[in-house]
């Protein structure tokens, strides 16, 4: 039964993202943009991030 509520509720969440939709997209790159960011930047922090974890 918890299988057919969670496939229900599934269900649910993607018709009620396909009827609201707008069709708008954003690249990714300009995303990182409008954040006042660059891609080598979140690289370079990734980076450090994984190094520092050592």
């Amino acid at each position: 039964m918890a299988t057919v509520n969670s496939d229900a509720g599934s269900a649910a969440l993607v018709w009620a993202r396909v009827a609201t939709d707008a069709g708008g997209r954003i690249e990714l790159d300009d995303l990182i943009a409008a954040l006042g960011l660059s891609r080598s930047d979140l690289e370079r922090e990734l980076e450090a991030e994984c190094l520092g974890g050592r």
